[in-house]
Order: C-alpha cells, then sequence, then structure tokens
C-alpha cells in the first residue's frame, strides 16, 4: 500500500512537471540541442569546430525564427 502511494505521488508531481512545459521551453531546449548535435556528428566524422558550430546554427535556425519571429509569444491566440 505505501508503495503504490509513493509511486503515484511522484506519477502525479511528474504529470504536474510535463504538463507546464510549452512550446517556448521546447525551443529554448532545442537550441543548444542542435549545437550538441552538431558537435557530436562533426567529432564523429572528423570535420572541424567552425563547421559544426555552422550545422548547430542550421539546425537551431528554424527553431530561433519561429519562436522570435513568426509566432512569437505575445501574440498568442486565445
Amino acid at each position: 500500500m505505501v508503495q503504490r502511494d509513493i509511486a503515484d505521488r511522484w506519477r502525479s508531481r511528474l504529470a504536474d512537471f510535463v504538463s507546464t512545459i510549452d512550446r517556448y521551453d521546447c525551443l529554448l531546449g532545442a537550441i543548444p540541442l542542435a549545437f550538441l548535435i552538431a558537435l557530436c556528428v562533426a567529432t564523429l566524422f572528423d570535420l572541424s569546430f567552425e563547421t559544426a558550430v555552422l550545422g548547430g546554427v542550421a539546425i537551431a535556425l528554424p527553431a530561433l525564427l519561429d519562436g522570435l519571429f513568426f509566432r512569437p509569444p505575445g501574440l498568442q491566440s486565445a
């Protein structure tokens, strides 16, 4: 009985936390993730650091433009 109570409490807290994550949190997380992926790919294929940064920019740019210009936080429809 006690184990189920604790598990249900953690599941509830996790569900509350996940429900507070919105689109802009995901966009902010995508930017460093893009650079990390580009750095890993550049390391794997023995590319230069500049190439890795350029690849990270190419991956992160659509997320950045979408969050800043195409659908900014202040223009959400109710």
